[in-house]
């Protein structure tokens, strides 16, 4: 008595066609979380990043006529730990902390930056408080805005921790709303301001007016600079 398989063509066709999706890797991952600024702060986002360039720095080799292989290996695992802690942190919705910084001025730049994201607040006031930022960023040189690409605003962002150590660091801090002007421009000022008194207009006009290359037609900040470029300074002048 012969016997026959249970199986059925159609069953082995339906089995074979069955593919199990592969899980994607932690590079993957990393990578997805680095593109997407719609879900990510920046803060998450450059931190996977840079861990990320080191993982991928490690393994290419190319650190092998700096460190020797040992620790080349030891590099790959600690950035291969560090990669997945952050990518886990990351996708579970956390925000990745700077442990240098207390609470109270993360929250504060939290704050700021909920603000600037908040379809509730109006244009003016979200444009007053980047133009604030802009200021703040010129007059100390402290960059707030972070960019995965430079040179590409879009894939970047103003980050939480850099303005939070900001807070930290310059309570103290004046800031200068307005440059300063300079000597032609307040020159400048004078002479075109409805207000002057006629003496003190005359007397400043006058004084300009007998440099060489003056043109009175031009009272413009320009003109005075380059005119008073070209006269001696007082301890010339006394000489």
């Amino acid at each position: 008595m012969s016997t026959k398989k249970t199986t059925s063509s159609t069953a082995r066709k339906g089995t074979a066609r069955t593919t199990t999706k592969s899980r994607p890797t932690i590079t993957e991952r990393a990578e997805s979380i680095i593109k997407d600024c719609r879900r990510y702060d920046i803060d998450t986002r450059l931190a996977v990043s840079t861990t990320l360039k080191s993982l991928k720095f490690y393994e290419s080799g190319r650190g092998q006529e700096f460190f020797p292989p040992e620790q080349i290996r030891e590099e790959v695992a600690r950035c291969e730990k560090a990669l997945h802690a952050s990518v886990t942190l990351a996708e579970s919705g956390e925000a990745i902390k700077d442990e240098d910084v207390e609470e109270t001025y993360t929250a504060a730049a939290r704050g700021v930056i909920f603000l600037l994201d908040s379809d509730a607040v109006p244009d003016f006031f979200t444009a007053a408080i980047t133009t604030l930022l802009d200021l703040m960023e010129a007059d100390t040189g402290v960059k707030l805005w972070g960019e995965i690409s430079a040179g590409e605003p879009e894939t970047g962002g103003y980050s939480t921790h850099r303005l939070a150590r900001f807070f930290k660091s310059r309570q103290k801090h004046e800031l200068r709303i307005e440059r300063k002007k300079d000597l032609p421009e307040l020159i400048a000022a004078v002479l075109n301001h409805d207000d002057v008194p006629a003496a003190i207009h005359n007397a400043i006009g006058d004084a300009i007016g007998g440099l060489p290359g003056y043109d009175p037609a031009h009272r413009d900040p320009g003109m005075i600079r380059a005119v008073l470029s070209y006269q001696p300074q007082g301890d010339e002048q006394d000489a």
